[in-house]
C-alpha cells in the first residue's frame, strides 16, 4: 500500500509542474459494462493527460473491474500534428494480490475525420501479460463515429460512438462476434458512457 501512495504522489507532481507553461489538461472518465452469456462485468477507467508544450506531455491512467486493477503515468510525445505516442510504466493487481509492475505504450492518430486509438500493455509474467486495444474510427457527423474495435480475450467487431448533444457525453457500443484467440466462441457487447473534458 505504501508503494501505491508514493507512486500517486509522483503521478501528482508530474501533473503540478510548477512552471509558467501554456498547458492544457484533458482527459476522460469512462464507465462501460462486457455483457455475454456468463453475465455482465462492470469496468469504470480514467485518463488525465497534461501538454507542457507542443512536443511532450505527461499522462495518467487508471481502470477497475472485477478481479483487475491497474494504474500508470509516463510521458507523451507529438512528432507531428495529429499523433501522440505515450510510453507509461505502473502497478496491476490481480484479484486482490500484490502489485506488480505494469507497462504500455500508446498511439493516438486523427486526420480529417479519422482517427486510431491503439493500447499495448504488458507485465513480466509473459505472453499471458500481455492485452491490446485499438478502435479505428470515422467522424461520420458531428454526433455520430463507426470504426472496428479489437481487445485482447475480448474479440473484433464494430465500434458506434454517439455524442449527447452538446455536452462532453458521449455513449458508444461495440459488439465482437469475433475472437481472433479463440479463448471464447461467445459473441460479447461492450457499452458505455465516456465523459470527456
Amino acid at each position: 500500500m505504501r508503494s501505491f501512495i508514493i507512486f500517486w504522489f509522483i503521478i501528482l507532481a508530474l501533473f503540478n509542474t510548477g512552471k509558467e507553461v501554456k498547458a492544457i489538461t484533458s482527459g476522460f472518465i469512462n464507465v462501460e459494462a462486457t455483457a455475454d452469456s456468463s453475465g455482465v462485468v462492470p469496468t469504470i477507467n480514467g485518463l488525465l493527460s497534461k501538454t507542457l508544450n507542443d512536443e511532450f506531455g505527461v499522462e495518467a491512467f487508471f481502470l477497475i473491474t472485477k478481479g483487475w486493477e491497474e494504474v500508470y503515468a509516463g510521458p507523451t510525445w507529438t512528432p507531428l500534428e495529429g499523433l501522440t505516442l505515450g510510453l507509461s510504466a505502473g502497478t496491476q493487481r490481480v484479484d486482490k494480490g500484490d502489485f506488480e509492475p505494469r507497462f504500455t505504450t500508446s498511439v493516438l492518430a486523427n486526420y480529417e475525420g479519422f482517427s486510431f486509438l491503439g493500447n499495448f500493455e504488458w507485465d513480466l509474467t509473459g505472453v499471458d501479460g500481455m492485452w491490446y486495444k485499438a478502435i479505428a474510427a470515422y467522424q461520420v457527423t458531428t454526433w455520430l463515429k463507426l470504426g472496428i474495435e479489437g481487445r485482447r480475450h475480448k474479440g473484433i467487431g464494430p465500434h458506434l460512438a454517439l455524442a449527447i448533444g452538446e455536452t462532453q457525453v458521449t455513449a458508444w457500443v461495440t459488439w465482437v462476434p469475433f475472437d481472433p484467440e479463440r479463448k471464447s466462441d461467445i459473441a460479447r457487447t461492450m457499452a458505455g458512457i465516456k465523459y470527456s473534458f
